[in-house]
């Protein structure tokens, strides 16, 4: 079931325009996300479900380093959480949309950062 997940998010990937690859700007997106974390307002808004403008702006900020974020819904049954995939001259994070309303996304968004930036791509499933 979790490759079926991983080919829906491939699908939705492909239809979006990125730049390639650029890993000095997502170093840069990194430190971006660090930042968030840092910022106690964050994981308060995100508890009053108030977080929509800091996934654009962390989806833009992968975006213009040639990181595709892409969100599915969870399928019942599965344990899939994320995964990342190369695909052509971008890289796919994928994440499962059921938690976005929690402080755990950010977490899993910086934990499939820390993936990408050591060239460790695959899946990521729930304990």
């Amino acid at each position: 079931m979790a490759n079926a997940m991983l080919q829906v998010g491939i699908n939705q990937a492909l239809q979006i325009e990125a730049v390639n690859f650029n890993k000095t700007k997502f170093k840069k997106s990194i430190n971006f996300v660090d930042i968030l974390y840092a910022d106690n307002k964050l994981n308060f808004n995100l508890l009053k479900k108030e977080y929509a403008d800091y996934y654009d702006n962390i989806d833009d900020t992968l975006l213009n380093s040639g990181v595709i974020l892409t969100k599915i819904p969870a399928m019942p049954g599965t344990n899939f959480r994320s995964a990342t995939k190369k695909l052509g001259s971008n890289i796919m994070l994928l994440i499962n949309d059921t938690n976005t309303k929690s402080a755990n996304t950010l977490d899993t968004i910086f934990a499939e950062m820390t993936n990408i930036a050591t060239g460790n791509y695959g899946i990521t499933l729930n304990n």
